[in-house]
């Protein structure tokens, strides 16, 4: 079902500081890498690069929660949704909108080339012991139709360092399939792509 978004808890409304660290890359890197780029990922990263540099697979950009719309039929603990226009705007440093008719459907390019359509949802709303999804992608360039999964899961935790500083952690998985005449096939991966997300306050 994706008639309802993904919720978050209340205390991560507004912005955070995003981290994403691309750990290892399984498979066909070059399908993994065109359905991360589809996804909006940063063009500058060197995908699942064996570089000397220590830079060179993380990701950092703004992300933002906002109040989830009264319509939402699940939400009835006054949960916040990913403003995904702005995180898309973030990561690829191009324009990005939703398109208001399907409302699951973002395009992003400076000609909208590219599109993000989400096709199956499964949602794990906030507890004590986390929250999360696993979201299917239609990612359409205009030139190739691709397939991706992403999992993510996270934790609400203070900074070791610092007791009074709240952070966010989390884990994602994204897998690629192939895709004939129009029809992924989910059953065997191309690719699997695991990452550590960690988010922060931008004031802190």
């Amino acid at each position: 079902d994706t008639d309802d978004d993904v919720l978050y808890p209340p205390s991560m409304v507004g912005e955070w500081k995003c981290q994403r660290v691309i750990t290892q890359v399984e498979g066909d890197k070059y399908m993994a890498e065109q359905a991360w780029r589809g996804l909006g990922g940063n063009t500058k990263i060197e995908f699942g690069a064996e570089s000397t540099s220590k830079n060179a697979n993380i990701e950092r950009f703004l992300t933002r929660y906002t109040t989830t719309p009264p319509e939402q039929s699940n939400n009835n603990g006054g949960y916040v949704v990913l403003d995904r226009a702005f995180e898309l705007e973030q990561r690829s440093l191009q324009p990005s909108k939703l398109n208001k008719e399907t409302k699951n459907t973002w395009t992003f390019g400076n000609r909208s080339n590219n599109q993000i359509t989400v096709v199956q949802r499964i949602i794990e709303p906030p507890t004590d012991q986390g929250f999360g999804f696993t979201e299917l992608y239609r990612l359409d360039d205009g030139f190739v139709v691709r397939a991706a999964q992403v999992k993510r899961r996270y934790r609400r935790a203070f900074d070791p360092n610092d007791k009074t500083r709240r952070v966010v952690e989390g884990l994602e998985i994204m897998k690629t399939y192939r895709v004939l005449d129009g029809v992924a096939g989910t059953e065997i991966p191309t690719s699997v792509t695991k990452s550590q997300i960690r988010m922060t306050r931008p004031q802190e």
